[in-house]
């Protein structure tokens, strides 16, 4: 959905096409995965981190189109919403300083939009759901100029029939409203993370990273509180997946598999299966039409970001020619610290990497496992009980800290990653923060319990410990 379209209402005629050229791709690609020609090249990762941009009471303010246009920078793009914004990392190769780089790359493009916010009296912030926000600041009204987005909002209404988006959440509060659009989505913010992978690996990798879900959404959780509530560690996940309801369709199962979700199932044989679902299952919302040949895969490529998979396969075209394969993680809520960021995606890539070359991983934890441990995780945060190998249970610090963090390190250096920089972000930074029972949202939940629902104070707080360049672990409550 980065790509800006040409206008945001479409004819049949024009669906018609799409979808024809939708398919012709599709078949293509799976003839590029059957011949074995996806590019093999040394890989790569990235990621996209979502700001804020907020007043000095710590409240969102509509102006990142403004904010945007005065940081002259590429990599810096609009969200859905006026008071969002996000960051595109520069792609780095797996070796020795990686890590460093990528925070480097994060805290020059922070600084940037930092300073450019700061000479208009603007603040800006990561925060999975900003505690400030209000139900008044989620109307159409602030919304992003761009078209896609309005045709976004125009397809999921008229898809639901014109019934209004619905949030319900049930946490340790429970929070019950009707918003008449999808502006509801940009109280969700999330940090990216992009894992180049060969056509070989692609499978192990996804039915990998879709099993770490759950471990991600508890350790990187960030957003407990939404509206004056209390409710799940990592709300955003159902914010996000209520914000774009509309019906996917009915699995063998008789399940209702949303746009938004973990997903159908694992990965049987090829990662082609899953853009063939996207064909065969889910209905065009957006067909803008695009002129390049099949091969460069424009439309898959549009059409797939209408489809939210929490783990998400991702194709492109490298300046080769060759077709190249990554995955995108979509869990990790965004902040609370740039350095905290970068141990996550350490994290995240380890973890990845380690459970990927485990014989029989499906069969030692199936995917209805694996999906219900990704939303106990997502409501209970670090004190959820994981159910592991064979069906064992174990609270999800003690698996992380006991039976995780040495594999992961491990997997790291084979990766060629400098060992210092390993230990500093997964030992000193990642581990450390789960030893002290911390994440973002067992933060923000400890000064509630210390000041009262003071959510201004809350997130002013928050900004100036972020500010600090502190580790989540060294912040002050």
């Amino acid at each position: 959905m980065g790509q800006e379209i040409s206008r945001s209402i479409y004819t049949e005629d024009e669906e018609r096409e799409f979808k024809d050229k939708l398919t012709q791709e599709t078949s293509l690609l799976k003839e590029e995965f059957e011949s074995q020609t996806i590019n093999e090249t040394k890989l790569m990762c990235g990621y996209e981190v979502e700001g804020w941009l907020v007043n000095n009471r710590a409240k969102p303010v509509s102006s990142a189109p403004t904010l945007i246009q005065r940081i002259k920078d590429e990599s810096i793009v609009p969200e859905i919403s006026k008071f969002n914004f996000e960051i595109n990392g520069a792609p780095q190769f797996f070796n020795g300083q990686t890590l460093s780089r990528i925070q480097s790359d994060i805290e020059f493009k922070w600084n940037r939009c930092q300073t450019v916010a700061n000479m208009s009296g603007w603040d800006i912030t990561t925060i999975g759901s900003l505690p400030t926000v209000q139900e008044s600041d989620l109307v159409i009204e602030n919304m992003s100029p761009h078209k896609r987005y309005l045709a976004l909002n125009n397809k999921v209404i008229e898809k639901r029939g014109g019934n209004s988006i619905h949030l319900q959440i049930q946490g340790k509060e429970k929070y019950s409203s009707s918003f008449p659009d999808v502006m509801t989505e940009s109280a969700a913010t999330s940090m990216q993370i992009h894992i180049g992978t060969t056509q070989e690996t692609a499978k192990a990798k996804y039915n990998a990273s879709v099993i770490a879900s759950s471990i991600f959404a508890g350790t990187c959780a960030n957003s407990p509180y939404l509206f004056g509530k209390e409710l799940w560690d990592e709300s955003r996940v159902a914010v996000f997946e209520q914000s774009v309801d509309v019906d996917g369709f009915t699995n063998r199962f008789g399940e209702n598999i949303k746009r938004v979700s973990l997903g159908n199932g694992y990965v049987q044989n090829c990662i082609s299966e899953i853009f063939q679902e996207n064909l065969d299952k889910f209905d065009i919302l957006i067909p803008e039409i695009n002129n390049e040949p099949l091969g460069e895969y424009k439309h898959i490529s549009f059409h797939n970001g209408t489809i939210w998979r929490w783990v998400r396969p991702i194709i492109s075209k490298c300046k080769s020619g060759k077709t190249h394969l990554r995955l995108e993680q979509r869990v990790p809520s965004a902040g609370p610290s740039n350095i905290d960021m970068v141990a996550n995606m350490a994290f995240i890539i380890g973890l990845t990497e380690y459970l990927a070359k485990i014989n029989d991983l499906e069969f030692l934890i199936p995917f209805y496992t694996a999906k219900y441990n990704f939303y106990n995780a997502c409501k209970t945060g670090l004190n959820t009980n994981i159910i592991w190998f064979n069906g064992q249970h174990i609270p999800l610090k003690v698996l992380v800290l006991d039976h995780l963090i040495s594999p992961v390190t491990d997997t790291l250096f084979k990766m060629g990653m400098d060992k210092d920089e390993v230990n500093y972000y997964i030992v000193e930074v990642f581990a450390k923060r789960i030893k002290m029972d911390l994440n973002g949202s067992n933060w923000q939940k400890k000064f509630v319990q210390k000041y009262g629902k003071n959510f201004e104070a809350l997130a002013s707080n928050y900004i100036h410990n972020q500010k600090s360049g502190m580790p989540l672990w060294r912040w002050k409550i």
